[in-house]
């Protein structure tokens, strides 16, 4: 049965259950938080599972192990997950009685020996009690109404825990269709067993671990099969293995404040998946290394592999104190803050942790895994540390700006490429992004040596990528990154609407995308790092570098972004830009992807789309931008369909209006509209419905004013009427 998943009918069917004497009582009933806490969270996940009615591998839900042993008479003895298992034979019992199902008589394979009571209970769950499901009466008040009930089972922790459980399963399952057949057919709970006799494991280990009051771990058991596997397949390790697991490396992880048992497993999942993915092409990660260390390490160079690796990290900890981390952070340092130092290089994953402390406590990221594989490459080979600073701050760059490209089916290659970089320096040359490539091997970067640029690499909008400012200004790039650094410091996300205000003034830093008729300019703070590092998707994106070098910085940050915004507004033009400047808060719309369009930029730069998406349709939601800071304005009196920027209603008037470049066009929704006759009776609007906006005047101001005078008209024409 070893690797094989069961469920908890398989494993009846095999023969008995016993829970034997020396286990605790059932204890997921109790009236504790933590038992509260532990059943809910249980039974939450089982019904998930069970809930649906359409049948999906994908939720099946997995209870982890179950260690027992298998008798003589083929019973099997739980030593660990009797909670979980009487649990499932409550629910398998409920499901069986709901479904009127005969082979409920099966259940009585189940038994309990930890008290006689508990024993003859289960019996009469099966055989006696009678049970109507759609009654209000609890399940728990049906039983103990019941002759068979006996006074003594009051007594019982045991009993008393599994009726509080059945009403658990009666209030969450009685609405569950088939579940019988959910459970015996579908096998949707499921849960892998291990005979602990068969892993070497013996009565007198489970007897020490059960004097201390707790269950063998999982990383106890796995170590005892480990070890017998060494003995039987690799005997001439075996002592050493054993050795290095109980002193050497738990010392390790015990120096570094790891966690052991944890720990353990959870670094030789992260080993595992280094090992696995540098010799195959199809890509795995391993999350289950007391499973399936036979299959990884059932060779000699894969043993050795498994030695070299965490003997490397081994030999920093001879002496005392945290060697590891202090070794980690000779290169590499964590931060929250925007802006870079240019001592160490920034890393841009989450943990605060250095990588081996990480490797014991989580699953990597693929870049996790390959720096990590890289930490301890270097860790094994004798290179100079400058040298060594210089590679690991090169596969940072990769890594950083390789999202789309750390694919599982690119991590074989990127390992062995990681492999060359840090023994030879030979940066790649596929694989990780190509823009980034060419960046790592451009004269500028391969001949910073006193890390001079590594400051702004290490800026958290810029992570690395500093192509854009050296393709676009070379030997300058020093003194435009330097501006860029001041403009986007600590305070920049919080000063977002303000900077962008700023560069539109001294230009136009929006970037084509492969549409020529749509722009993107930024409408989130986060949304920066995209206009700063080279997307083949857009066009002309060293318009912002340029625009940069235009911002003098010499006094107050704020000060002089506010200065530039005011005088380009008290300036006579009127442009686009004016507009998406003075109506900042109203056109960069958080919840959009910042795309606009345009039907034709050159002729009528002022008829503008605001995209909620980066594809424009008439049937998607996109906005005309003066109907939708003018309904914005008015929302009271006007209605604007949000879909194809349509154009916007005046309810009482009856009549739309729709903002293009000379002014706004004046349509009436019905014939004989008299609002309409008055506006051009009146000379507001020409005999074609336009309302004239010339180019000193602001269109919004004046949309303003059309929209006051169609509503003096409807009141005054209403007036007319009561009178």
């Amino acid at each position: 049965m070893k690797n094989r998943k069961n469920t908890f009918w398989s494993l009846l069917k095999r023969g008995r259950i016993v829970i034997p004497q020396i286990q605790r009582d059932y204890a997921y009933g109790r009236d504790t938080d933590k038992a509260i806490n532990v059943r809910n969270e249980l039974l939450n996940g089982m019904l998930k599972s069970l809930k649906d009615e359409n049948f999906s591998y994908k939720n099946v839900l997995i209870l982890d192990f179950v260690y027992g042993s298998i008798l003589k008479d083929n019973s099997m003895t739980p030593i660990d997950g009797q909670q979980r298992l009487t649990t499932l034979y409550l629910l398998y019992l409920y499901a069986a009685i709901k479904d009127n199902t005969v082979e409920k008589n099966e259940l009585l394979k189940f038994s309990y020996e930890t008290r006689h009571s508990a024993n003859e209970f289960c019996k009469s769950l099966i055989n006696d009690f009678k049970y109507h499901l759609e009654s209000e009466i609890t399940l728990t008040e049906q039983i103990k109404n019941q002759a068979k009930y006996l006074n003594s089972y009051d007594d019982d922790p045991t009993i008393q825990s599994m009726l509080v459980v059945l009403d658990s399963i009666h209030e969450k399952f009685l609405n569950v269709n088939g579940l019988w057949e959910k459970l015996t057919i579908q096998e949707r709970i499921v849960f892998y067993y291990l005979d602990l006799e068969k892993f070497g494991l013996t009565d007198d280990l489970y007897i020490k671990m059960n004097s201390r009051g707790k269950s063998l771990t999982r990383y106890e058991i796995f170590k005892s099969s480990f070890e017998k596997y060494l003995e039987e397949k690799h005997p001439s390790f075996k002592n050493e293995i054993s050795k290095k697991l109980d002193v050497e490396w738990t010392n390790m992880l015990w120096k570094e404040g790891c966690d052991i048992d944890s720990g353990f497993l959870n670094l030789f999942n992260n080993i595992f998946t280094i090992y696995f993915n540098l010799n195959n092409t199809i890509p795995k990660k391993i999350n289950d290394a007391d499973k399936c260390f036979e299959e990884m390490l059932s060779k000699e160079e894969d043993l050795k592999f498994f030695i070299n690796f965490l003997d490397a990290f081994q030999k920093l900890c001879i002496k005392d104190g945290r060697a590891i981390d202090e070794y980690y952070n000779r290169f590499f340092y964590t931060s929250d803050e925007t802006l870079g130092t240019s001592e160490l290089i920034r890393v841009f994953w989450q943990s605060k942790d250095n990588l081996f402390v990480s490797a014991t406590s989580e699953e990597f990221t693929w870049a996790e895994t390959i720096m990590f594989y890289a930490l301890n490459v270097s860790l094994q080979n004798d290179i100079h540390e400058k040298l060594l600073f210089f590679r690991l701050r090169q596969l940072r760059n990769l890594l950083s700006n390789s999202t789309y490209e750390l694919r599982p089916e690119n991590i074989h290659k990127m390992l062995n490429y990681a492999n060359e970089l840090i023994l030879n320096g030979t940066i790649p040359n596929d694989t990780f992004n190509k823009n980034q490539i060419a960046e790592e091997n451009c004269a500028q970067k391969t001949s910073d040596s006193e890390n001079k640029l590594l400051l702004f690499e290490n800026h958290s909008i810029l992570r690395g990528s500093l192509g854009l400012f050296i393709n676009s200004r070379q030997e300058k790039c020093i003194d435009t990154l330097k501006i860029f650094s001041s403009i986007f410091d600590n305070d920049h996300k919080q000063n977002t609407p303000l900077i962008r205000q700023a560069l539109l003034s001294k230009g136009d830093y929006s970037q084509q995308d492969t549409d020529i008729r749509k722009r993107f300019l930024i409408n989130k703070s986060d949304a920066w790092r995209g206009f700063f590092t080279i997307n083949q998707r857009r066009k002309e994106q060293e318009n912002i570098i340029e625009i940069i070098e235009k911002i003098s910085i010499n006094k107050d940050l704020t000060f002089e972004l506010q200065a530039i915004v005011n005088d380009y507004l008290l300036s006579e033009r009127k442009d686009w830009k004016y507009y998406f400047i003075k109506y900042d808060n109203q056109l960069h719309y958080p919840s959009t992807q910042g795309y606009y369009y345009w039907n034709n930029r050159d002729s009528y730069p002022l008829e503008i789309i605001m995209l909620n998406s980066s594809v424009e349709s008439e049937s998607n939601l996109e906005w005309n931008i003066f109907n939708w800071i003018l309904s914005e304005n008015n929302k009271k009196i006007t209605s604007l369909d949000s879909h194809g920027a349509s154009k916007l209603f005046l309810l009482k008037a009856r009549i739309n209006i729709n903002g293009v470049e000379k002014g706004f066009e004046v349509k009436p929704n019905n014939d004989n509209n008299v609002i309409f006759s008055k506006l051009i009776e009146k000379s507001i609007i020409s005999s074609e419905g336009l309302f004239i906006v010339l180019e000193n005047e602001d269109l919004i101001e004046r949309g303003q004013e059309l929209i006051s005078k169609i509503n003096e008209l409807c009141e005054f024409e209403n007036s007319l009427i009561d009178s």
